[in-house]
């Protein structure tokens, strides 16, 4: 399970971080990669990102959601966003 989830309705993207990636146990060949850098509003690209796809359950509804996975610091384990 993973805790401290942002929820932005502000972000077009769902960001996982590479802590809570590798928390849960999963290795990079669970990653595929991502061709386009990820830009947040400082405007500064972040390259070396990856994807995955994991199942979410918020109550009874449960959707599979692709995340961007990326090796930053963050207080959040992942960011859900407006998708």
């Amino acid at each position: 399970m993973v805790r401290r989830v942002l929820v932005d309705q502000g972000s077009s993207a769902e960001i996982l971080y590479y802590t809570a990636f590798k928390a849960v146990g999963f290795t990079k060949d669970h990653l595929s990669l991502v061709d386009a850098p990820l830009v947040g509003f400082t405007g500064i690209p972040v390259y070396s990102v990856s994807k995955i796809v994991l199942p979410i359950f918020a109550g009874l509804v449960g959707l599979d959601v692709e995340f961007i996975v990326v090796n930053l610091p963050s207080p959040y384990n992942a960011i859900l966003g407006r998708n």
